[in-house]
């Protein structure tokens, strides 16, 4: 397949995204948005993303960032900029096999040193290389409301058992 992805000649026109190769060989869009993103290597290997607090876990390719692979166990993550790593919103604390990329220069910038040390990373910054945990900050909003739900249980839970 190599040689016959070498013979493709770069245009990006519908004809030659879906022509055939002298050999027959028919090669789609799909196939060939799929080998200019990653390298062969990557496009086989799969990965676990578990995500937590949901507690889901996804398989998705080497080489995808992290932001789509929490997207796709159906998270949420906020990120404003659309993934160029200039808003800051998309932050995850990442426990990963794999070695992460190093620090780029929007992660340095919107990220503190306590915070890299503690393993947190921009999703739309890192890609995946081996299983991996990653784990969401927890939305203010619904961290209020959860707050405010343990308080009434636990003022709640004092007065029923008086009544028995």
């Amino acid at each position: 397949m190599c040689r016959m992805l070498s013979r493709w000649n770069g245009r990006r026109s519908e004809r030659s995204l879906s022509s055939r190769f002298s050999c027959g060989w028919r090669m789609g869009r799909r196939f060939l948005s799929r080998c200019r993103q990653s390298s062969w290597s990557e496009m086989k290997r799969m990965s676990k993303v578990k995500v937590l607090p949901h507690n889901k876990t996804v398989e998705v390719r080497d080489g995808v960032l992290f932001l789509a692979a929490v997207r796709a166990a159906k998270a949420a993550l906020p990120s404003k900029c659309g993934g160029r790593g200039a808003c800051g919103t998309c932050k995850l604390q990442v426990e990963s096999d794999g070695a992460l990329d190093t620090l780029s220069i929007s992660e340095s910038r919107m990220l503190s040193v306590q915070q890299v040390k503690a393993g947190y990373r921009l999703g739309c910054q890192v890609k995946v290389k081996g299983d991996a945990v990653v784990t969401l900050p927890e939305d203010p909003l619904r961290r209020v409301i959860r707050l405010q739900l343990e308080a009434a249980r636990s003022a709640a839970e004092p007065s029923g058992e008086q009544g028995e």
